[in-house]
């Protein structure tokens, strides 16, 4: 087995060469990640391969409609059975209205 070597991975590399440590954008925690696969095993089992999709056009807009009912409509048991965007502080701006 060949070990990848530093000329594979030239940001380590200047990194060192600087003493700064590379890390990710956001640092990932468990129950972070457990939210995320509950997030994707409730798409894949309510829109990917709920039926058979003609087109990559035609799955991609409904996971953007789905994406939508997900965070504004459907209710979420585990936080009182409302949706995520329930819990939105009233002044956020960033929002687009037609999705409420």
């Amino acid at each position: 087995m060949t070990m990848p070597t530093d000329r594979a991975r030239p940001g380590r590399v200047g990194c060192r060469q600087a003493r700064q440590v590379s890390r990710s954008a956001f640092e990932v925690e468990p129950r972070h990640n457990g939210k995320v696969e509950r997030y994707n095993r409730t798409l894949a089992a309510e829109v990917l391969y709920a039926r058979i999709w003609t087109s990559e056009a035609q799955r991609a807009h409904a996971i953007k409609v789905w994406n939508i009912h997900y965070n504004y409509h459907r209710n979420h048991t585990a936080i009182g059975d409302r949706p995520p965007a329930s819990r939105l502080r009233t002044g956020v701006t960033n929002v687009m209205s037609q999705n409420t």
